[in-house]
């Protein structure tokens, strides 16, 4: 079983990965939980994972428990990135 260190360090290289084919060229490993934009996209991506299985869900739900500064479902949002918002709903589908 892999540690929860292991898991989160996955699920953020994941995510950075997935934000850079998006086109978001500046996300690191670093900001994606200290930039609004960027968190508001892990914290979906992050969402989407939930049930994949108990260990995951818990490190999931630790993370976004420190991204709660994140604006909810994009609300006040510039409307370049709700635009934004709106493309990664559609790609997911």
């Amino acid at each position: 079983m892999p540690e929860a260190g292991h898991i989160k360090n996955k699920l953020i290289k994941q995510a950075v990965k997935k934000l850079k084919r998006f086109g978001f060229t500046n996300v690191t490993d670093e900001n994606i939980t200290t930039d609004d934009v960027y968190k508001l996209y892990f914290k979906k991506m992050m969402l989407l994972r939930i049930g994949e299985n108990k260990e995951t869900d818990k490190v999931i739900n630790e993370l976004i428990g420190k991204l709660k500064g994140a604006q909810e479902e994009g609300k006040e949002l510039n409307p370049r990135f709700q635009k934004g918002i709106k493309r990664f709903r559609l790609k997911r589908n």
